[in-house]
């Protein structure tokens, strides 16, 4: 149950991960990357890939809002998947 939880959508479609992309809380995100590594989702639903309603990533989103230091996080993260 805990690998949908990681995928659950709010209104706008965005996930935990795309919030705390969107507002630069690397914490959270952290947080949020280990307990999925956890869980061990597919590649078909890895958070890395799992877009909001406007068919944005988590990595859209940081990039959109400039945070630098969670871009670097999502492209270590990506070279050890």
């Amino acid at each position: 149950m805990q690998r949908w939880l990681l995928l659950a959508k709010d209104d706008n479609g965005q996930t935990a991960w795309h919030l705390a992309a969107q507002h630069g809380y690397e914490e959270i995100l952290e947080k949020i990357w280990v307990w999925d590594r956890k869980v061990q989702l597919t590649r078909e639903d890895d958070l890395l890939l799992v877009k909001d309603d406007n068919g944005q990533t988590a990595w859209h989103l940081a990039a959109q809002h400039v945070y630098e230091e969670i871009l670097e996080k999502i492209w270590v993260w990506d070279r050890k998947v």
